[in-house]
């Protein structure tokens, strides 16, 4: 993730930021430098961080995100996701290779907001690099109001025809899948506290789903993250959804992160807690 962010000079010259309010000149410039910041201007915040970060009441950021702050940015209020449609352009450096793949990894951690058929309007030299994540285009705009979603190789497609109502492929339209939205949940979550999305996706959703499937709900698996992330090996280097799968029962059978345990140590703990997952 990008440490800096350039605001341009003449934006205190445009008529549109001109007609602000200070409130409203506050939001914007926050909205386009915050740490969640993403390489696509597509990226999740609630109104009580913007309120927290700004020192502003969240009651009237919330009112701005509802009525629609500015031309330029929209919000989508059910999945709690902003996109500032014109970041791109004025954010133009970096290699182009891994600027892509930054973007392809933003949608995958938001991949039910339709502010993606948005961003393919908005930056139609993309859309080969989205339809890797969102499937389902005609003429450049999705089909349906929610796109279709590939989470990588690991993990089967959904489609999705409402927030609600998401099916696994080949499926019964009435048959939900019970962890695409707690999949998604868990990366947005990852990704404000590494500052960045998954560089491991696909196994790094397989490790979570996998979790799921044990009976983990997604506070467990991200209390478990928290705490092994407090490790002194852990504290300044990566910490992967892999390793946590291999940790989650020591640790929060323990409430602690005590030290790394032997393969066997390890072995017999997950024997003994398979069948007693963690509510």
């Amino acid at each position: 993730m990008a440490k800096y962010r350039p605001i341009y000079i003449q934006i205190w010259k445009d008529p549109d930021f001109q007609e602000l309010s200070p409130t409203d000149k506050l939001l914007f410039i926050y909205l386009c430098t915050n740490s969640s910041t993403s390489e696509s201007g597509i990226y999740p915040i609630t109104a009580k961080t913007i309120a927290d970060e700004t020192s502003l009441d969240k009651e009237t950021v919330a009112k701005r995100l509802h009525n629609g702050l500015f031309k330029n940015i929209r919000y989508d209020e059910e999945n709690k996701v902003v996109f500032i449609k014109k970041f791109r352009k004025y954010n133009t450096g970096g290699q182009p290779a891994l600027i892509r793949k930054s973007i392809t990894q933003d949608c995958f951690c938001t991949p039910l907001s339709p502010l993606w058929a948005e961003f393919i309007a908005e930056y139609p030299e993309y859309e080969i690099d989205i339809k890797t994540v969102v499937k389902g285009f005609n003429n450049g705009c999705l089909t349906e109001q929610y796109p279709y979603v590939n989470l990588n190789n690991n993990v089967k497609s959904y489609k999705i025809t409402s927030p609600n109502d998401i099916v696994t492929k080949g499926a019964s339209k009435d048959t939900p899948s019970p962890f695409i939205k707690d999949i998604t949940k868990i990366f947005s979550e990852l990704k404000t506290r590494r500052g960045h999305s998954s560089r491991q996706n696909g196994a790094e959703a397989k490790a979570i789903k996998n979790m799921l499937k044990e009976g983990f709900d997604t506070n467990a698996i991200l209390r478990a993250y928290d705490l092994i992330k407090t490790r002194p090996f852990f504290v300044d280097k990566n910490l992967s959804m892999m390793q946590v799968r291999n940790d989650i029962h020591e640790v929060l059978k323990n409430g602690k992160t005590g030290q790394s345990t032997t393969r066997e140590e390890r072995a017999k703990v997950l024997k003994d807690s398979i069948g007693k997952p963690l509510r």
